[in-house]
């Protein structure tokens, strides 16, 4: 495992290495220490600063006159203007020092030995040459470069190859490159088609001569320029976020790194020979290439021009590539990668943080980054005592909204293409730890059945087939598109989710038809058989999935303008066809949902054309589906930190208001059939973190309870996607094996616990206006009042602490709750659950009410101590109370007897050791020093 020695450890071994041969240049010497070394992660730029200091530089004496006389050259840094640091990290922050020292990591906080100051996920990725052979042999993943195993059923190919086999030549598979997942495919995007030897072939000779003359810093700047290539045909707004992140990235040319370092009359000039030979291939491969057909097909791939600036920035000689070659020198981590934030640590004399790589099940290339001795900032008290003023609470003696929501409010959306994948291939391959976590959740929603919903973008796309028995569900097509994967399926998946109905204590299905062809026969006939086999346990019919992308996604060619009249013409034909199915006429069951509008459409404006009045008798829900921001295309726009702002949940959840009351002024129900954090997969670091999968998922789903919504689903799909509630073992459906319960998973479980009525009338959720939250950005705080239907009574308070400390024995915020807030009768016995993760960016170690999955993997709560993980308080309210809440972190405060269960295992997980999933080239940043100036660029 790479690591970086100590100051005295590397100084002695490049004096021994002088002492052996004394006209070596430094790139000579790095390249030898490197060799001799192979476990040391060293920068170049330290291995220069070294000799340099110990007077071991060699030059003649006209050289060294000659440098007399010129000024210094320097590296040339500057900071990201919309750098947003607390992505990664609320421990370190950017500090432009000097020009000559350039900018570097300053401590933001005390961090403690051993702490993880952050994770980050590449840039760009450039494997090491072991690596880069394997992709090249299909025995490892093109995108994250996990080793790949010949029999995987996971396995992907290039869209322009035609086997998941390793090719036995290129004219029976011509691109070689396979990946892992559906999700690695889809990421690919961002680099590969600009690479793949079929897609665009003259990229062959520069790969080919990056690879013979072993050159790290053309082989990053080859991903790099591609990147920046297919980045623009999505939009300048992309490519400029891109182009700064290039751009900030500290640099110096070819030319000046000559001048600087390795100019000597021992040790031959730099050879601009080969740079020529490299900048002809790079122009030949991304610009101007050689042959008409080659021309073609570059152009098929860029059909955007890039703006003049960043043209020049890539592809002038000197201005672009030359000094792109220094800037990946420079910035390039050692195992092959550019990081953002990594790009940021500066060098140290005596280095205070040091870069481990992990392999890791599942990985994509994340760097993680620990410390190794104590670092601190001034501060006046320790964390763990730290507390605000105290937040008075105001709670009106009765709800302000008179909406009522159930107990199961919150249920899970399933992808329909990956049923086996958490319910195996039939009633008998059903795995107990996905009974388990379901049984978890029906136990928490009192007398009702819990909720869920089987659908997704497939649902419109997959064919039922009544005659199928095995598999349960069959992936069909070439799998191009990631996001929306077909399956023929058979009666098998009724007779799955009758017996999980019946293995939990009730479930209720919510299922989807195709609107893609409304004239499809295999509609009435998938209908009719559900709800015979079914019956009780079916909830209704979700018809067509985002109609409003019809149009963007192809789906209507030959319709120019596709308008909410076709559309509900289509609605009405399907209709027609459901009144004469095997399972009776469909309509008069009244269950079907409508129109899941996603994205284009206004549901006041499809409203006001006609579509409850002219539906309305036959419409259990109006249906909606809605994300904060997508990773369609391997780029977003909102970090963390816009997840713990509430004031953004609460105009999240305003999407479609006017349409929503008017829906409920018709006397219909509006339910939001599927969200997530982010939709397309999620994102990594992201949509996994403790801060959104957890915290904002019940902040949401309350809120959404709070403006009208009757019911909400939380979408999962495949193994891998990073927004997943769950992750069953690898290999085939429905074997044995440990599951990783996900942050989301959580959000189910409180939200739940959450929306407890005493007796299972339903309750209203009020949202308090914590400290002005609901507008107010800065706010760390919010707070929710849940009151039973029935007497109007608050049953139960919810306060978040969204405070971005370091862990959640950190910062405490203390809520004063007034004595009126409860029933006389209940005010001596408060009970209050704590939901904490050990921080916002955490994965794994994350309890409620003392109890956690960190650790198990038959999807059963396990009692743990730990001080991340608080355990229930029982308070006397009579006077009034005070509710702490560890930040990160929340709590929900139940009046008298109304503790929710806890369920699960009563065994203690003291250890509930750290695990994640990284990137196969996993970083480790270990920490040291007793205050954090600078941390020393680990390797480039």
């Amino acid at each position: 495992m790479p690591f970086t020695p100590t100051e005295d450890e590397l100084t002695q071994a490049l004096i021994d290495l002088k002492s052996r041969d004394p006209q070596l240049g430094i790139a000579k010497v790095h390249a030898l220490l490197l060799r001799n070394f192979p476990d040391w992660s060293v920068s170049e730029k330290r291995t220069r600063k070294i000799l340099q200091h110990h007077g071991l530089i060699v030059s003649s004496s006209s050289s060294a006159a000659a440098a007399a006389n010129e000024p210094p050259v320097f590296p040339s840094s500057r900071v990201m203007d919309q750098l947003d640091v607390k992505q990664w990290s609320d421990k370190v922050y950017v500090k432009l020092f000097n020009k000559k020292k350039g900018k570097g990591l300053v401590a933001a906080i005390d961090i403690e030995e051993g702490d993880t100051i952050w994770k980050e996920e590449p840039f760009i990725v450039a494997p090491e040459w072991e690596i880069y052979d394997m992709q090249r042999n299909s025995t490892a993943c093109g995108y994250c470069t996990t080793p790949l195993a010949l029999d995987s059923p996971l396995i992907n190919v290039c869209p322009a190859s035609s086997s998941t086999m390793p090719p036995a030549s290129t004219s029976t598979n011509p691109c070689p490159t396979r990946f892992c997942s559906r999700l690695c495919l889809a990421r690919s995007a961002k680099v590969h088609p600009i690479l793949c030897p079929v897609q665009n072939p003259a990229s062959v000779p520069l790969l080919k001569f990056a690879r013979d003359s072993q050159w790290m810093a053309l082989h990053a700047l080859i991903h790099t320029t591609a990147r920046i290539l297919l980045v623009n045909q999505h939009g300048i707004e992309t490519l400029r976020k891109d182009w700064e992140i290039v751009q900030s990235m500290a640099e110096l040319g070819m030319e000046e790194r000559f001048k600087y370092s390795f100019k000597s009359s021992a040790a031959p000039e730099p050879d601009r020979a080969v740079w020529k030979k490299a900048y002809t291939l790079y122009l030949q491969a991304f610009k101007e290439p050689k042959t008409p057909p080659e021309q073609k097909k570059l152009a098929k791939l860029l059909k955007k021009p890039l703006p003049a600036e960043v043209e020049h920035g890539l592809f002038d000689y000197e201005a672009g590539f030359l000094r792109g070659l220094g800037r990946m020198s420079l910035n390039l981590e050692a195992h092959g990668g550019l990081y953002v934030l990594h790009s940021h640590l500066n060098h140290s004399c005596d280095p205070n943080a040091s870069v481990r790589h992990l392999d890791q099940r599942n990985a994509l290339s994340r760097i993680k980054n620990l410390s190794t001795r104590l670092s601190t900032r001034i501060r006046t008290q320790p964390y763990s005592t730290r507390r605000s003023y105290p937040v008075q609470i105001s709670v009106p003696p009765s709800p302000t909204p008179s909406h009522v929501v159930q107990q199961n409010f919150l249920g899970i959306s399933l992808e329909l293409s990956f049923m086996d994948e958490y319910f195996g291939n039939d009633t008998s391959t059903i795995p107990p730890t996905v009974i388990n976590y379901l049984t978890a959740l029906r136990s928490r929603v009192g007398n009702a059945p819990f909720r869920m919903r089987i659908g997704g973008n497939s649902m419109d796309s997959s064919t039922y087939v009544p005659v199928q028995t095995s598999p349960m569900v069959q992936l069909v097509g070439d799998a191009a598109n990631a996001n929306n994967q077909p399956v023929n399926y058979g009666p098998v998946l009724w007779d799955v989710l009758d017996k999980v109905a019946s293995d939990i204590g009730g479930a209720s299905y919510l299922l989807g038809l195709s609107l893609l062809d409304p004239n499809n026969t295999n509609v009435p006939i998938l209908a009719g058989r559900a709800a015979e086999k079914l019956g009780g346990n079916l909830d209704g019919f979700l018809l067509g999935n985002e109609p409003d992308l019809y149009t963007g996604h192809g789906d209507r060619p030959d319709i120019k303008n596709y308008t909410t009249a076709i559309y509900m013409d289509e609605f009405q034909t399907v209709l027609n066809h459901l009144t004469n199915t095997s399972g009776g006429n469909i309509l008069d069951k009244h269950n079907i949902g409508g129109p899941t509008i996603c994205c284009a459409w206004n549901l006041d404006a499809l409203i006001d054309d006609g579509y409850i009045k002219t539906f309305g008798n036959v419409l259990k829900y109006v249906s909606l589906q809605h994300y904060p921001q997508n990773n369609c295309f391997g780029r977003y726009n909102f970090e963390i930190q816009y997840y713990v702002q509430h004031s953004n949940v609460v105009t999240l959840a305003a999407w479609q208001q006017s349409g929503i009351n008017k829906a409920l002024s018709d006397g219909q129900e509006v339910i939001m059939s599927e969200f997530n954090s982010a939709s397309c997969g999620g994102i990594p670091t992201i949509s996994d973190t403790f801060a959104v999968g957890s915290l904002w998922t019940v902040d949401y789903a309350l809120q959404l309870a709070s403006v009208g919504y009757g019911a909400a689903y939380l979408h999962t799909r495949e193994r891998g996607i990073s927004y997943n509630l769950f992750m069953p073992p690898d290999g085939p459906n429905g074997i044995p094996g440990s599951w990783i319960t996900n942050p989301p998973f959580y959000g189910l479980l409180i939200t739940a616990e959450a929306l407890h009525s005493k007796n299972g009338n339903g309750t209203i959720v009020t949202d308090l206006d914590v400290s002005g939250s609901k507008t107010d950005k800065n706010a760390t705080v919010s707070g929710y009042a849940v009151y039973d239907a029935t007497d109007m009574t608050v049953q139960q308070l919810i306060f978040f602490n969204y405070a971005n400390v370091s862990s959640s024995a950190g910062s405490i915020t203390t809520f004063s709750v007034p004595a009126s807030t409860f029933q006389s009768s209940t005010r001596n016995a408060v009970v209050v659950k704590y939901l904490t993760g050990d921080s916002m960016s955490e994965s794994k170690n994350i309890a409620w009410g003392g109890q956690t999955y960190s650790g198990v993997g038959d999807g059963k709560l396990v009692a743990v101590n730990a001080t991340w993980a608080p355990t229930n308080k029982q308070l006397d309210c009579t006077n009034g109370c005070s509710i702490d809440v560890p930040a990160p972190g929340m709590a929900v405060v139940f009046a008298g007897s109304a503790l929710a269960k806890q369920g699960g295992s009563t065994s203690t997980n003291s250890a509930a050791a750290k695990t994640g999933n990284g990137f196969r080239n996993s970083l480790v940043v270990l920490l040291a020093t007793v205050v954090l100036l600078s941390m020393t660029r680990v390797s480039l």
